[in-house]
C-alpha cells in the first residue's frame, strides 16, 4: 500500500510538473503575441499620422521641385541662374527625403516592382557603404549569385541596406567587420513568424557590440534610437522594418551582446525573368507630340505641369475639376492622347473622373498623379486599366519617362 502510494504521489508529481510548464509555455507564447500585436498597432497609428502629414507636404513641395526642374530645362546655360536653382533642388530634395520616410513609416510610399536579382542591388549597396563607413570597418560582400529574382524596389532596398550598414558601423565603434550576403533558402517548415516556401536571404552581419535584451524589442520602433541627441533620428531599422514589410517579407534577428548582429531578411522568390539594373536607368529626357488633358484642383501645380509639357513639345489643356474633365474630354476627343489626372480633388474625384472618362472611351489612356500613393481607389483604378501611377513630387525627367513609356505600350 505504501509503495503503491508512493508511485501514485510520484505520478502526480509529474504530472504537475508537466502541467506547470505547458501553463508556462502557453503565457509565454500569450505574451509574444501580444507584443507582437502591440507592435503592429503603433506603427499603423503612426503610419496613418505620418501618410497625413506627409500627403499635404508632397503637394506644396511638388511646387518647389516641378519650377526648378522646369527652370534648369528653359535656361540649361544660365550658368548664375542654375548655381541657384542648384540649392533651391538640394534643399527639396532633402525634404523629399523626409516625406519618404514618412510614407515608408505610413505604407502609403509608392513602389516599383520589378524583377531583379537582389545580389546586384547588394554589391551596389557594399559599394556606397565603403564610402560611408569608418576606415576601421572591413565590408565582406558576399553577395552570391542566387537562382531566384524576387519583385521588389530596388531603390528601397539599396537604401534599407545602407540604413542597416550605417547602422551596424555605430555598433563597431572600435572597428570591425560588416558582412553582407545573399543566398537562396527553402524553409521545410516555419522560423518563429516566417512560414515555410522559398526565399532569396539578405543577411546583414557585424561584430559589433549587440543589442541589449531590454531593448530587442523596441529597435524597429519609429525614433527609437539610443545614439546621443543629434546624433541620429531613428527612422533606420524602422524604414527596414516597413519596406520589408511592404515587399511581403520577413525580418530575423540574432544578437549577442559583446559579439555582434545578424539581421536576416527573407523576401519570397519570383518566378519571373529577372532584369539588370541598367534595364531600369533612363536618359534625360524625353520629347513627344500630341494632345494631353492635365486634371488638377491645384491651379499653381497644373499650370506648372503644362509648362512642364509644353516643354517637352506636347500641346496641353488644362481641367481644374472633375466635371470640367469630362466636358474638355468631350470637346477634344478626337485629338487627347493622354490624360493625367490627380486623385485628390473636391467634388468629383479621380476615382469617378477616371471611371466617367473611361466610359466615354474605353481605350483611353489615364496616367494617375498623386501624392498619396496608396489606398483603395488608386488600387481600384490601377486594377481598372489606368495606364500608371506616378508619386509626386516628381521632375520633368520623371515625367517624361512615364509619358514615354504609357504612349509607347
Amino acid at each position: 500500500m505504501t509503495r503503491e502510494l508512493a508511485n501514485q504521489r510520484e505520478q502526480l508529481n509529474h504530472y504537475a510538473e508537466n502541467l506547470e510548464g505547458m501553463v508556462a509555455e502557453k503565457i509565454s507564447e500569450k505574451l509574444k503575441l501580444e507584443q507582437q500585436l502591440f507592435q503592429i498597432q503603433k506603427m499603423e497609428a503612426i503610419g496613418t499620422l505620418a501618410g497625413g502629414i506627409a500627403h499635404d507636404f508632397n503637394n506644396l513641395l511638388w511646387g518647389v521641385m516641378g519650377y526648378a526642374s522646369y527652370i534648369r530645362t528653359i535656361r540649361p546655360h544660365d550658368q548664375e541662374l542654375n548655381k541657384y536653382v542648384e540649392i533651391i533642388e538640394k534643399s527639396a530634395k532633402k525634404a523629399s527625403g523626409l516625406t519618404h520616410k514618412l510614407l515608408t513609416l505610413s505604407r502609403q510610399e509608392y513602389y516599383e516592382f520589378l524583377p531583379i536579382k537582389l545580389e546586384a542591388v547588394s554589391r551596389e549597396a557594399c559599394y556606397l557603404l565603403e564610402k560611408s563607413v569608418k576606415s576601421s570597418v572591413k565590408i565582406d560582400c558576399k553577395s552570391y549569385d542566387t537562382i531566384h529574382a524576387i519583385d521588389a524596389d530596388a531603390n528601397q532596398l539599396e537604401q534599407a541596406v545602407i540604413n542597416m550598414g550605417i547602422n551596424a558601423d555605430h555598433a563597431m565603434p572600435n572597428g570591425g567587420i560588416l558582412t553582407v550576403g545573399t543566398e537562396d533558402v527553402i524553409l521545410e517548415s516555419p522560423i518563429e513568424d516566417i512560414p515555410a516556401g522559398t526565399y532569396v536571404v539578405l543577411k546583414i552581419q557585424d561584430t559589433g557590440t549587440g543589442i541589449p535584451e531590454a531593448i530587442r524589442l523596441k529597435i524597429f520602433d519609429p525614433f527609437f534610437t539610443t545614439k546621443p541627441k543629434g546624433k541620429g533620428t531613428g527612422f533606420g531599422l524602422a524604414m527596414v522594418y516597413s519596406m520589408v514589410k511592404n515587399h511581403h517579407g520577413y525580418i530575423h534577428v540574432q544578437s549577442e551582446e559583446g559579439k555582434g548582429t545578424t539581421f536576416s531578411l527573407y523576401f519570397p522568390a519570383s518566378h519571373k525573368k529577372a532584369i539588370t539594373i541598367k534595364e531600369m536607368d533612363s536618359p534625360m529626357e524625353f520629347k513627344g507630340e500630341g494632345t494631353i488633358l492635365v486634371v488638377d484642383n491645384e491651379e499653381v501645380l497644373r499650370q506648372m505641369l503644362a509648362r512642364m509639357l509644353t516643354t517637352l513639345g506636347y500641346k496641353v489643356l488644362e481641367a481644374e475639376n472633375g466635371a470640367d474633365a469630362i466636358k474638355t474630354h468631350k470637346k477634344h476627343a478626337s485629338e487627347i492622347k493622354l490624360v493625367v489626372l490627380d486623385m485628390h480633388m473636391p467634388g468629383m474625384d479621380g476615382r469617378e473622373t477616371f471611371h466617367k472618362l473611361r466610359e466615354a472611351n474605353p481605350e483611353l489612356k489615364v496616367l494617375i498623379s498623386s501624392g498619396f500613393m496608396e489606398g483603395e481607389d488608386i488600387q481600384e483604378v490601377l486594377a481598372a486599366g489606368a495606364a500608371g501611377l506616378l508619386g509626386k513630387p516628381y521632375g520633368i525627367k520623371d515625367i517624361s519617362k512615364k509619358i514615354h513609356q504609357v504612349l509607347a505600350v
